[in-house]
């Protein structure tokens, strides 16, 4: 059985990574580099977690890793879930799903 680092936990986002987590978001995180993409095309698809974290609900994001994040999950209070960023981050996403109560 193997650990994963500590430094490549996901953990909940606090408020003193909101700004850290909203710049990512408003910046290409977990958008193509295709060179017609714009940067106004990363904040329009995350606009719903830029809400999100403008509305104070930092703590039903999840990041991974824990030190610098390339992919989260906001987990909805009516169980709604939304990836964004590195899909390389989705097994551990999925982690957090699970304990989260979502429903399809």
């Amino acid at each position: 059985m193997t650990t994963t680092p500590a430094r490549d936990r996901l953990r909940r986002l606090d408020p003193r990574g909101v700004g850290h987590v909203t710049a990512l978001l408003e910046h290409d995180f977990g958008q193509s580099a295709s060179p017609w993409a714009t940067r106004g095309a990363a904040v329009l698809a995350n606009q719903f977690l830029l809400d999100a974290l403008d509305r104070g609900d930092c703590d039903r994001f999840h990041v991974w890793p824990a030190r610098d994040p390339v992919a989260l999950l906001y987990s909805g209070p009516s169980g709604t879930l939304i990836p964004a960023g590195d899909p390389v981050g989705g097994p551990p996403l999925c982690e957090a799903a699970e304990r989260v109560g979502w429903r399809v």
